[in-house]
């Protein structure tokens, strides 16, 4: 990686980072009553997750075999290990995270995505994470999907637009308060209501891709610029199974996910 990448690959983002190590720097613990005077500053500091989106593979064959002749073991795990950090890091209640590369199992456009939208919880809860992508996380040839007895290849990213994406969301997020997150989410969520309601409907219907369209700009209006292929991106993790899954359809009722995932896929697909 040039010097230049490495610049403009360093960002400041909403997502964070497992398998790490916590430690204290800057003031001195002799002894608890110290500790409360001093200036000290706590950091998680990780590398190396490798996080592979759980829509990028079925646990089929192919994915067991390539896993046990490689040396990434937990990697079919990577989603409840990044789930458990996450939830141990807004406990802990550092003064920051910082990730050292890799972020993605192999660079995968939707495995960013899928990270940046499960992690961000740790920047809304007022953490900031400080980010520089890995060999790993840009224009990663080996890109792929894993389903059954083969694989397919996908899309990588680059570290412009995956830079400019979550400058973006930073820049939106940084002077958000609690309140602030809270109207957002929520309202967020109040879209798959909707989604839910038309459930009977074809997801190609005019009001269902009406819908669509509008939550494509509520994204772009509160989180990062949503294009075409990020929509579609998060049209997969959102029938993709895990909390994405579960949360969508306990705000539109069962089987919300699956039928919002198939209007954008018809939404992008014009």
């Amino acid at each position: 990686m040039t010097k230049d990448t490495k610049e403009r690959a360093t960002f400041l983002i909403g997502a964070a980072m497992i398998l790490g190590f916590a430690f204290t720097l800057l003031g001195k613990q002799n002894s608890k009553e110290e500790n409360k005077t001093q200036n000290q500053v706590t950091l998680v500091v990780a590398t190396d997750l490798h996080y592979l989106a759980p829509t990028l593979t079925d646990g089929g064959e192919f994915f067991r075999q390539y896993i046990e002749n490689g040396d990434g073991k937990v990697i079919p795990y990577c989603e409840e290990i990044t789930e458990a950090f996450v939830e141990q890091v807004i406990a802990e209640k550092p003064n920051a995270v910082i990730l050292s590369g890799d972020l993605t199992f192999n660079g995968e456009k939707e495995s960013h995505i899928a990270l940046a939208e499960k992690l961000a919880r740790i920047e809304e809860k007022g953490i900031p994470v400080y980010v520089l992508p890995g060999n790993h996380d840009l224009k990663n040839a080996k890109a792929a999907s894993f389903q059954g007895d083969s694989y397919s290849f996908v899309e990588s990213i680059d570290a412009l637009e995956f830079t400019e994406a979550y400058k973006e969301f930073e820049e939106k997020s940084k002077d958000w308060t609690e309140d602030t997150t809270k109207t957002i989410a929520d309202d967020f969520m109040k879209m798959f209501v909707v989604f839910g309601s038309m459930k009977e409907k074809d997801p190609a219907d005019s009001d269902v891709q009406e819908q669509v369209k509008r939550l494509q700009a509520y994204i772009t209006e509160h989180f990062y610029q949503c294009t075409s292929e990020i929509l579609s991106c998060l049209g997969h993790m959102y029938s993709g199974g895990g909390e994405y899954t579960e949360n969508i359809d306990k705000a539109g009722g069962a089987g919300t996910a699956d039928f919002t995932a198939r209007a954008i896929e018809i939404y992008c697909g014009k």
